[in-house]
């Protein structure tokens, strides 16, 4: 736990956040990575090692407890936290770690603490990726005393469905419903008003060199949390590299003796995590503990040499150790080959510039990688250790069906035919924002989990990450590694390069069409969709496995949501499998109920993609920083045929509000001889990450945006006129 110059490595994190979404194809590199999710009580694995029995037995309860008929922390809360133990045993590191965690809830609202209830996320059974569980066992006291005892006998599983009602802007704007997942949970019965619910978890496993807890919950407060972490015993091979997160939260954090490698938290009266619309990542809003253990020297079995053992400096400091043990790695796994130069050779043959000559590869690299995630070799995975394989095995794989392979070798790959044809590259360590913000002060490689490529093509750096399932392409880098920092992979030294948060240009909804509003108020027509940039990376990763029948199915139950309307059916599906491709559905739309009618009236909402949305900041005041993962743009042009003979009333038009950082324009305008409306709205957000103290101006912002979304415009049908040409208030002679 002591850094080279001797000081004891606890430190804050002003900016960043963690877990919400892991890569779901599960992605390797130089490192792997573990969390402990405190909502779900589950510990992330990698490899699991002998089970053992060390539950312990149940604490008593106090009979005040069981009487108590009102929480005490939050009036609102449907549970609350009365007891937290978490033990964390690394002293046998890098064989294996134990976790120990004895929760004891008080239940106050069954109904509304489905999360107690229902321990979710864990799998009793090992299959390569999956969570391991070595013991589980949960005890329910109710209110009268009685007593009922839960173990894995009350596992069980069940079929989900994907919502598309996250919290993040992106699960907003690409969510996808219908798609299918398993979950297994441990389910506990007979909760009444008042019980006490106590869960014990025991895992042991081998580990990973990255470690990530989370010592919160989204909806429960916690009134007493203790934990203690025991670091690993081999100081000659391993620097660690613990941090506290959050620390204003910690009433309590100590190492009481720094000889015994033993952390110490403990913490009275938490609060609930508020889990408001984008929100920071939780680790960015929790008490937690992050950090990394950092070989002091690399020994691996090399292309060229094997057996050699590379020394990793640490007079830099571990951010320069960080980059110089990648860099090693790099240097091995990217050695040059005959058959390496033959394949750039075909690969890039008539390429007219370095940006086309760098797209190939990328896409090459890309697609090669597919193959192999579809192919029954993806199995073979390692999720523990990593030796890269030789560049000339990776190409033929499909020809090697016992080779076991890493995603991070088709990355070397890359890396390797990028430099053959003679681009100059350079690999990173970037952070990921949906775990946690970048800090300096963390130097930890948990922190820069993820890897990316930089190429100096045409006289610019363009970035490649080709060894990702989602299909990024060339040129771009994932969301959730941009506006922070990448560290440059170098023997000796320490380099950080910027990286850009992404603008709204590059992440664009389109909705265009020609749509037909009856007297009756229904409204059909026929519609596309486009998402480009990020919003399409997204939604094609998703859409991958799917076969044609349940694609047109999911992004067609996606719009009808999204519209609210009840009749959508998506007749093409374009740029799924493209790689460079937008991602477009042209669809029929029908909407029985679209406009209010009446014998003269018809009351519609011309913002027919958008009238119906809500605005995320409805809340009156907000605890959270607010963080946009992306910039994005929405851009809708479409033609809106009206009834023959109907007239529009004086139309109020939208106020426009422009702005550099966010802008808003809706236009609409009227064709009466032809029937016709021409409806154009473009919203721009180029906002990634502000403070609470700017929560109200950008609440009213939303707030103003959707009443124009909404607002109703009148069609209204001339009145018939009088036999004789006589109007209704014209008066008759003999009236006179």
């Amino acid at each position: 736990m002591k850094s080279p110059g001797g000081t004891v490595r606890f430190g804050k994190v002003g900016t960043g956040g963690p877990p919400v979404r892991a890569d779901p194809t599960e992605r390797s590199h130089l490192r792997h990575r573990c969390w402990f999710p405190a909502m779900a009580l589950a510990f992330a694995t990698c490899l699991p090692a002998a089970a053992k029995e060390k539950i312990q037995p149940w604490s008593p309860i106090d009979p005040a407890e069981l009487l108590e008929a009102k929480p005490s922390l939050d009036p609102g809360a449907a549970a609350e936290v009365v007891s937290w133990k978490f033990d964390v045993d690394d002293r046998a590191f890098p064989d294996e770690r134990s976790a120990y965690t004895y929760v004891r809830f008080k239940v106050f609202d069954p109904e509304r603490a489905v999360n107690v209830t229902r321990l979710l996320g864990f799998s009793v059974a090992y299959d390569g990726r999956s969570l391991v569980t070595t013991d589980l066992r949960a005890r329910l006291t109710l209110s009268d005393g009685e007593t009922r005892e839960f173990g894995k006998e009350s596992i069980q599983e069940r079929d989900t469905e994907h919502e598309a009602n996250g919290n993040t802007w992106y699960d907003r704007l690409v969510g996808v419903t219908g798609l299918g997942k398993k979950e297994s949970f441990l389910a506990v019965t007979g909760i009444k008003p008042g019980a006490v619910l106590e869960y014990q978890l025991f895992q042991s496993y081998r580990p990973t060199d990255t470690f990530e807890y989370i010592f919160q919950y989204p909806e429960f407060p916690i009134r007493h949390f203790t934990a203690k972490f025991q670091l690993l015993d081999d100081k000659g091979s391993y620097l660690d590299l613990p941090y506290i997160v959050n620390t204003p939260k910690l009433k309590v954090a100590a190492n009481a003796d720094p000889g015994t490698e033993t952390i110490l938290l403990s913490a009275d009266g938490l609060p609930a995590l508020s889990d408001e619309p984008f929100s920071p990542p939780v680790l960015d809003r929790s008490l937690a503990l992050i950090g990394s253990y950092l070989p002091r020297s690399l020994v691996m079995a090399t292309h060229h040499d094997s057996g050699q053992e590379t020394k990793i400096s640490l007079k830099g400091g571990p951010w320069a150790a960080i980059a110089a043990l990648t860099y090693t790695a790099e240097q091995d796994a990217t050695q040059p080959t005959q058959a390496l130069r033959e394949l750039a050779s075909r690969i890039t043959a008539g390429a007219a510039n370095q940006t086309e000559k760098a797209h190939r590869i990328h896409n090459y690299v890309h697609a090669l990688l597919l193959r192999f995630l579809d192919s029954p070799q993806r199995e073979r995975t390692r999720m523990y250790t990593y030796v890269s394989t030789p560049l000339d095995k990776v190409i033929a794989f499909e020809d090697n069906p016992t080779l076991r392979l890493h995603q991070i070798d088709f990355f070397w790959l890359a890396v390797a035919l990028y430099r053959i044809e003679g681009l100059k590259t350079e690999v990173l360590l970037l952070p990921n924002r949906a775990r946690i913000g970048f800090s300096p002060n963390l130097a930890s490689e948990a922190v820069v989990p993820e890897h990316g490529a930089r190429v100096f093509a045409d006289g610019k750096w363009q970035y490649s990450v080709p060894d990702l399932a989602r299909p990024e392409p060339f040129g771009s880098l994932p969301w959730y590694t941009r506006g922070y920092v990448g560290l440059q992979a170098r023997p000796d030294e320490v380099g950080f390069v910027k990286i850009p948060a992404s603008p709204a240009a590059d992440a664009v909804i389109s909705n265009e069409g020609t749509l037909d509003l009856a007297a009756d108020g229904s409204l059909k027509g026929t519609c596309r969709r486009t998402w480009t940039g990020e919003p399409a990376v997204g939604f094609k990763e998703r859409l991958r496995d799917s076969n044609e029948e349940d694609r047109l199915r999911v992004v067609g139950d996606q719009l009808k949501q999204e519209l609210r309307c009840e009749g959508v059916t998506v007749t093409g599906l374009h740029g799924v499998d493209d790689i460079d491709a937008p991602l477009v559905a042209d669809y029929q739309l029908r909407w029985s109920d679209f406009a209010t009618g009446t014998k003269r009236l018809l009351v519609f909402r011309p913002s027919v993609f958008h009238g119906l949305a809500v605005t995320p900041f409805a809340d009156a005041v907000r605890q959270n920083p607010i963080d946009f993962e992306f910039g994005w743009r929405e851009v809708d042009s479409f033609d809106l045929n009206v009834p023959a003979g109907l007239k529009l009333e004086a139309p109020r038009q939208p106020i426009d509000r422009p702005g550099r950082a966010i802008s808003y324009h809706m236009g609409v305008s009227f064709d009466a001889g032809r029937g016709q409306m021409r409806v154009e709205r473009v919203f721009e957000s180029n906002l990634h990450h502000l403070p609470v103290a700017a929560y109200a101006q950008l609440k009213d912002w939303f707030g103003s945006m959707a009443h124009d979304d909404g607002a109703e415009m009148v069609l209204r049908k001339p009145r018939a006129p009088q036999p004789g040409g006589t109007s209704p208030q014209a008066k008759s002679p003999s009236a006179s």
